[in-house]
């Protein structure tokens, strides 16, 4: 199924605490809105949400001092910008997209809705996408980027996996009537 002709897209990544939307929490928000249809960033944006801790540091690099700076007057702006470029996307594109949106459920976070108040469909650049180069299903976005001849120089951080899936959409060869939904 080629969906991609004509279409806005929001690339979108978060970063985490741990695993467990439970008890953990999402601490970084990232989102590219991309144009399909001139292959080009149209928006970014990148926002610290307050948390008392981060297990997860040596992953991320976030530190707590840093979550603790973000105000709750810049979070809800950011917010706004998101839901602002939401309403421009078609679709959410993101690398395990099942495990980013079940963040997303108005208790943890808010639904992120389209320009029609109907929350928008999440699409996974991992599982849902076959890419030209791709050396197998479920294949990590570093490795997905470095086969495509994509350099990868920061990783883990919302809004850097965010631009390396832009960059992926970005390939002069990308065919879009190619790069297809699996069915």
């Amino acid at each position: 199924m080629y969906i991609f002709m004509t279409l806005n897209l929001l690339l979108l990544d978060t970063e985490k605490t741990g695993i467990y939307p439970n008890y953990d929490s999402v601490i970084e928000i990232g989102a590219v809105l991309y144009s399909c249809l001139s292959q080009a960033v149209i928006s970014q944006v990148s926002f610290l949400l307050n948390a008392p801790s981060n297990p997860a540091e040596h992953i991320n690099r976030i530190p707590v001092e840093a979550l603790a700076a973000s105000s709750v007057t810049l979070q809800t702006s950011s917010f706004g910008l998101l839901q602002h470029m939401a309403a421009e996307a078609s679709y959410i594109v993101a690398h395990n997209a099942e495990f980013d949106a079940q963040w997303f459920n108005d208790q943890s976070l808010p639904i992120i809705r389209g320009f029609n108040q109907q929350p928008l469909r999440w699409l996974c650049s991992m599982a849902d996408m076959t890419w030209p180069k791709q050396s197998k299903p479920g294949e990590s976005l570093i490795s997905l980027a470095l086969n495509h001849g994509i350099g990868v120089s920061s990783a883990h951080r919302a809004l850097t996996d965010c631009q390396l899936l832009a960059e992926l959409f970005d390939l002069p060869k990308l065919n879009f009537q190619k790069l297809s939904l699996r069915p």
